[in-house]
């Protein structure tokens, strides 16, 4: 007997990741314990470039500033192929899973708590995107709380750690005053997250590390532009042939008339015509012209010079391509360095769109929300007896709905529904169009016979087909007409 062909292996759908190398760790206070803190050259250079370039400061900015409009939230994730669902709307899912209260309580407090004490949560977030973006690497503290001040939490740069021996110190901000804080064992927590470097992993890395040369290289073509706008500013050379200069010409008397300096009268005139309107805008040289007379050949040859140098085409198509080349590296639309597109709508208010969350903004988002994950929520989770083998379904993810606004389907449920694919009631749904806006069936039918290509042959026969649709060749009746009054004619009475 044939045996049947095995089915065909279905792939397992890919778990939700960032689509980067992050890693997050707690480390340890002990006396004894050595940590390497001090930023790597190429990580100055990175915050150099950060701090003197324009667009790379605008773009990188833009991402923390987007991010910093997301709200974490804590989650229940089954598998690692699931969607995390926020704890806050387990009771909206069928056949969800039972977390007591308590625990959803305790999660939400401990996701409320990473705040930074100037800023909020929103600032948290903004501070530690901009740090996985430029040096790769940032520190998340968590100060315990002491009789001088309460517990806080906040986000520190490889800049503003350091070590005295075997201890550690931070530059903290308490009660709006910079202060040198030690860390404490058993008292403080100490996490380290960052981009992997993917040749010594213990390393950070960051995209704009590949292209520091470029970035300098754009703020070299920046002061070049400097000092070519900074030569226009002068207003050039006038040539005056000496055959305008009023009669006589005197020695300037400042050296007691014995200087080879000639005062000309005619000169003074201009540069007192020129400057007069600078000096007092509502004077009548503003828009009355000096009068100068002379032989023609003498008025052909009074004449501006201009000092100034034109821009370089070759250096502006060099500038071009190397803001391309570092939106690239830092994975960002090129438009958002130049301030254009999307960069320009946020600023305004508005939301981004859901490609480039999805493309260039929502691995970072995820980054955060592992190493919150890793290094606070699930260690300091207090399960009760019987869940902790949960103890990593919970899960830190994000609300980005005050960010993101949801990808315009319109066009393409108007799409799905000419080619019969959704239905009336789900176009409705999904495009916010109440259902008492549908139209009868009698509308409906006229609708569909006013759009075919046969209408007069369907407008036709449409009534016999479906009850109640009007004969098109019947006059509608008028509405305000008054109906006409019915005389019953007898035999016999006149």
């Amino acid at each position: 007997m044939a045996r049947s062909a095995a089915p065909d292996p279905q792939p397992l759908p890919e778990p939700r990741t960032s689509g980067l190398t992050a890693s997050a760790a707690r480390l340890s206070l002990e006396r004894g314990k050595r940590h390497r803190l001090q930023p790597t050259q190429r990580q100055k250079r990175a915050w150099d470039c950060y701090e003197d370039t324009g667009e790379v400061n605008f773009s990188i900015n833009f991402v923390g500033n987007v991010l910093s409009k997301v709200r974490l939230v804590p989650a229940y994730q089954e598998s690692p192929y699931a969607d995390p669902i926020p704890l806050d709307k387990l009771d909206e899912v069928d056949d969800g899973p039972s977390v007591p209260e308590s625990v959803i309580v305790q999660a939400n407090q401990t996701i409320a708590m990473l705040k930074s004490p100037m800023g909020g949560q929103s600032e948290f977030i903004r501070q530690s995107a901009i740090n996985l973006r430029v040096p790769g690497e940032l520190y998340w503290v968590g100060l315990g709380e002491t009789e001088d001040r309460a517990e806080q939490w906040d986000v520190y740069s490889t800049d503003e750690v350091l070590t005295q021996g075997e201890d550690i110190f931070v530059w903290a901000m308490i009660d709006g005053e910079k202060k040198k804080v030690k860390l404490v064992d058993e008292q403080d927590t100490w996490i380290r997250l960052w981009n992997r470097d993917a040749r010594k992993k213990w390393n950070a890395w960051a995209g704009i590390m590949s292209v520091l040369d470029q970035c300098e290289e754009l703020q070299l073509i920046s002061q070049q532009f400097k000092a070519i706008s900074k030569g226009r500013i002068s207003a050039g050379l006038l040539a005056v042939p000496d055959e305008l200069s009023y009669l006589p010409q005197v020695p300037n008397q400042s050296n007691g008339g014995d200087s080879d300096v000639i005062d000309d009268p005619f000169v003074e005139d201009l540069i007192d015509t020129l400057t007069t309107p600078v000096k007092d805008p509502g004077s009548a040289a503003q828009v009355v012209p000096l009068v100068v007379r002379g032989a023609s050949e003498a008025l052909k040859e009074l004449r501006h010079i201009t000092l100034d140098r034109d821009y370089d085409p070759i250096t502006l198509q060099r500038h071009e391509m190397l803001i391309r080349r570092i939106a690239l590296s830092i994975d960002l639309p090129p438009e958002i360095l130049l301030g254009l597109g999307e960069a320009a709508t946020f600023a305004t208010g508005e939301q981004i769109g859901e490609d480039t969350w999805t493309n260039h903004l929502e691995g970072t988002m995820i980054q955060i929300c592992d190493g919150v994950t890793e290094t606070v929520l699930q260690p300091m989770l207090d399960l009760p007896e019987g869940m902790e083998d949960d103890r990593e379904k919970f899960v830190c993810w994000y609300d980005e709905s005050q960010a993101v606004k949801p990808k315009d389907r319109s066009e393409q449920l108007r799409d799905q529904h000419g080619a019969l694919v959704i239905s009336d009631a789900y176009w409705r749904q999904e495009t916010g169009v109440p259902d008492e806006a549908a139209p009868d069936d009698v509308e409906y039918a006229r609708r569909v016979a006013a759009r075919n290509p046969v209408m007069p042959l369907v407008a036709t026969q449409a009534p016999a087909v479906i009850p109640g649709l009007p004969d098109p060749g019947q006059v509608p009746p008028d509405p305000d007409a008054q109906p006409e009054e019915t005389v019953e004619v007898v035999e016999g009475v006149e």
